[in-house]
């Protein structure tokens, strides 16, 4: 996905498909934490299949590993309750990283819009603040969304930073090898750190992190040195891989 032209965000199925399998593969990530398996042979399988939608002329023609629906398709929770639940947190981190170039065409639109910038900190600014704009406006409606629907607000809030930690974990993933700071881009663990920071602001569920921070440490098994999830390190140090705890 790419935001330009002051009103267009350009997308193909290439990003939606990378995506929606990274959030399988954050989903399976935490599942080994959390059951304290070392079999890494499904998250390999899922980590590969976003390779090779990255890389394929043809995304659609990436057969998507079993167990992993076509994007927007939700299995019945009868049938299979994991694959249904990483449907559910694949619309989020989507909708996050759609809602990051949402940010930059209004950017553009308010002359605010450092895209012809040649200065990096500005340019790194803005992605930040892009990142920002994406966790808000799904994070600041969660009191009046639970009201209306009669749901849980804690679950509701749950569900929604999990969703924005898996895509921090999709963008890691989609991103390896260029998880460093560039010119225009600040590193992936800066915006892991900041958004992690931006969500603790507004009252963080500690599931949620857990969820994020079981993730994070799974990949690093698979990628040593991959950036790391706040959470594991600082906050939750001893329930990262044991939920119940």
């Amino acid at each position: 996905m790419d935001a330009g032209a002051y009103r267009d965000v350009r997308f193909n199925h290439r990003a939606l498909r990378a995506f929606w399998v990274a959030t399988f593969s954050a989903w399976e990530s935490f599942r080994v934490c959390a059951e304290g398996g070392t079999d890494l042979t499904r998250l390999h399988c899922l980590l590969d299949s976003v390779a090779a939608i990255l890389n394929a002329d043809d995304p659609t023609t990436v057969q998507l590993p079993p167990g992993v629906p076509e994007p927007g398709q939700f299995v019945d929770r009868g049938e299979d309750v994991q694959a249904r639940a990483a449907s559910e947190l694949a619309v989020f981190a989507t909708a996050w990283a759609l809602l990051h170039e949402a940010r930059h065409i209004q950017f553009q639109q308010e002359g605010t819009s450092t895209i012809e910038d040649v200065n990096a900190d500005a340019l790194r600014a803005e992605e930040l603040a892009c990142d920002d704009f994406a966790t808000a406006f799904i994070l600041d409606g969660i009191h009046q969304y639970s009201q209306s629907q009669g749901e849980s607000e804690t679950l509701v809030a749950q569900k929604r930073q999990t969703g924005i930690f898996f895509a921090l974990f999709g963008m890691t993933v989609i991103g390896r090898g260029r998880w460093s700071e560039s010119a225009t881009h600040p590193s992936i663990q800066d915006r892991i750190q900041t958004a992690w920071g931006r969500i603790a602001d507004r009252n963080l569920n500690q599931t949620a992190a857990l969820l994020g921070a079981g993730a994070f440490m799974t990949l690093d098994q698979v990628w040593e040195g991959s950036p790391h999830f706040p959470a594991a390190s600082n906050r939750f140090p001893d329930q990262c891989c044991n939920p119940t705890a």
